[in-house]
Parts: C-alpha cells; structure tokens; sequence
C-alpha cells in the first residue's frame, strides 16, 4: 500500500471551505462552564461586564513565511488555535476546545494597546498586551508575560473577520495526525518598535 504523506499548498480560493472553518467560533457549551467554574474558583471572584467596542472580539493566528502573512489550515485540528473575546472573559482553545482563560479586565491605553493584568486558567499571574500593529488589516502582536518565570510568548494574530485577506496555505493530511508546516519566525521587536513609531 502506498503512504500519503502531507500535502501543503497554498489555496487560490477566496470562497475556499476552510475559511469558514477557521472562522468557526463555536464551541462545546458544557466544556466552556466547567472552564469558566473552574476559573471562578481558582482565582476567586465574579466576572463584570467589560465593553471594548473597538477592540475586535475573534482573533486567529497570522503566520510568516518568506516575508508574506499567510492564514494557516492544520494538518491536525488539534493545533486550530483561536482567541474569543467576550464583555467577561478571555477565551482560548486547547485540545478539547474553548475555555474561559481569564476574566477580562483589558484597559486600553490608546487605541492600539490592550493590557489585561489577571490569574490564568493554566497559569498564576499572567498579563497579556494587545498591540495592534497594522489597524486596517487587522493585525496585532499578542504577548504574554507569566509571573513564576518572567517568561514572554509572542503571538501574531489576526482580526478574524479580515482572514481572507491573506492567502491561504493548507497542510492536507489524508493519513491523520502528521507534522504541521514549520512557518518563519517574525521580528517582533522590530515590528513592536515599527508600531511605536507610528
């Protein structure tokens, strides 16, 4: 028997189904509460209603490679990875699907940074900046900063309403779980320091 192996390509398609895919922000109702349970009696209180009207809600990873943005379609569900902001919770996707992450108390201190200061689901204290980089395409850098280690994880993200201004590379795996596409890594210094100076 012949092995398949992956197959990455970039689609043409603008109206390709795997757009919609990523753009699918629907979620196992039941798993979300025991999330957001579970996050109440970690971190010991009640969410409040916190209205951002111009930040956007739904955010998908942008990926880099040989100086283009690209949308990303996985060979593995798994690694879809998508962000959900509501008024009371910031939300993530981990391997069984959406979870309340942190509540949400983003302050914004200009129009183009978020800042969200508060105990994670998975982690202890943990502050999250939103810098939006490119405002009409919809970009942003999102960092992460966890109190045990001082640590920085740097995310490129995308407003996901604008995703399919971007080409789209797919990794078409017919043989099941198989290695994902390995993309560039952005200068987010340079790209932060970019935004600054605008």
């Amino acid at each position: 028997m012949d092995t398949v192996l992956n197959k990455v390509f970039v689609d043409p398609n603008k109206n390709s189904k795997k757009y919609s895919y990523l753009t699918d922000f629907s979620y196992d109702k039941a798993y979300f509460a025991e999330t957001v349970k579970s996050l109440k009696d970690t971190v010991k209180k009640t969410p409040k209603a916190n209205k951002l009207p111009l930040l956007p809600k739904k955010w998908l990873p942008l990926q880099l490679y040989k100086g283009q943005y690209y949308a990303y379609y996985p060979c593995d569900g798994i690694n879809d990875y998508k962000v959900l902001i509501t008024d009371e919770y910031i939300c993530q996707t981990d391997a069984m699907g959406m979870y309340a992450a942190e509540f949400n108390s983003l302050k914004m201190v200009d129009e183009l940074t978020y800042i969200n200061s508060e105990k994670n689901y998975y982690w202890d204290e943990y502050n999250l900046t939103i810098n939006i980089i490119d405002k009409p395409k919809g970009i942003a850098i999102f960092t992460s900063k966890r109190s045990k280690d001082n640590s920085l994880h740097h995310r490129l993200m995308v407003d996901a309403t604008k995703i399919k201004s971007f080409p789209l590379i797919i990794n078409f795996c017919p043989g099941g779980k198989e290695w994902e596409f390995i993309f560039d890594t952005p200068d987010y210094v340079n790209l932060l320091d970019l935004k600054a100076s605008h």
